[in-house]
């Protein structure tokens, strides 16, 4: 089953293989798993996980702000850790 059926059938109600996968990452997220997996690209990234989503459209152009990297180890979420541990 392609990643468009499995996604289709899914908004459909319909029996799939198995559950869609997606993911929402920043840029730094992708970025330190292409360099963790060895990867040149996040549609590389995609792949090695078997993603059936993702986004299209226009991206954000708004101000940007920077979060400090204590904030980031100082937090225990499994986010803050994850990206931590990358």
């Amino acid at each position: 089953m392609t990643s468009y059926e499995r996604v289709r059938r899914t908004l459909d109600h319909q029996p799939v293989d198995r559950v869609p996968y997606d993911i929402q990452a920043e840029d730094i997220v992708w970025q330190r798993l292409q360099d963790h997996l060895g990867l040149e690209s996040r549609d590389a990234v995609r792949e090695h996980f078997g993603i059936d989503r993702w986004s299209v459209g226009p991206r954000y152009i708004g101000p940007h702000s920077k979060p400090s990297r204590t904030a980031l180890t100082r937090s225990s979420s499994p986010a803050a850790r994850c990206v931590r541990n990358l």
